[in-house]
């Protein structure tokens, strides 16, 4: 997937995007660096098995709820964390907010929840519980604030191709443990600006 561009000429807004995009590419960079730094300190789990596929190598969706998603290029950290993930790693701009998508091939500790990479980060956790949307699904809420007080929320769900799904990555990890061939396994993470 390549990054989508656009000019001041075509849509009025998109100096304001770049500049949220910008803001976003440097919190998934932080996020991606706090679970690179303890993948480091011994996933054995990332360096064994399946194969390891680049940003471009998944056929991600275009779109989220009717909403597109906008590939956003990653940066060389996030390419250098995705050299060891096992499977594949998509960062896309929707709407005002930031989705990173994740297909996953085998159990790792690599899979983070939010809230510990924001600790990571720097940001202080208000909030992190389980809760349903209006559909019925469950996703892992948390809401944090930054040192310089920017209020964001992530939200978060695993689910594997047969229908299963969770809200938290620690019961993921070990029923992915426990089960390594009902895998490839899809992990979504929204974060969003609170005003």
């Amino acid at each position: 997937l390549g990054v989508i561009r656009f000019t001041e000429r075509d849509h009025p807004a998109a100096p304001r995007r770049h500049a949220i995009a910008g803001r976003d590419l440097v919190l998934f960079s932080l996020l991606a660096f706090s679970v690179g730094m303890i993948q480091a300190a011994g996933d054995s789990s990332s360096r064994h098995g399946s194969p390891i596929h680049r940003h471009s190598e998944a056929n991600w969706p275009r779109e989220l709820r009717g909403e597109p998603l906008i590939p956003i290029k990653p940066t060389p950290l996030e390419e250098q964390f995705a050299k060891t993930f096992p499977g594949a790693i998509g960062t896309f701009r929707c709407g005002q907010d930031q989705v990173i998508l994740r297909h996953i091939t085998r159990a790792t500790r690599m899979l983070h929840p939010a809230a510990d990479c924001l600790r990571g980060a720097g940001y202080s956790i208000s909030e992190s519980k389980i809760k349903s949307d209006p559909n019925g699904l469950q996703w892992k809420v948390t809401l944090a604030l930054s040192p310089s007080g920017e209020r964001i929320i992530a939200r978060e769900r695993i689910t594997s191709n047969d229908g299963t799904s969770w809200a938290d990555v620690t019961a993921w990890y070990w029923s992915a443990v426990m089960n390594p061939n009902a895998g490839p396994w899809h992990s979504i993470t929204r974060i969003s600006r609170r005003d």
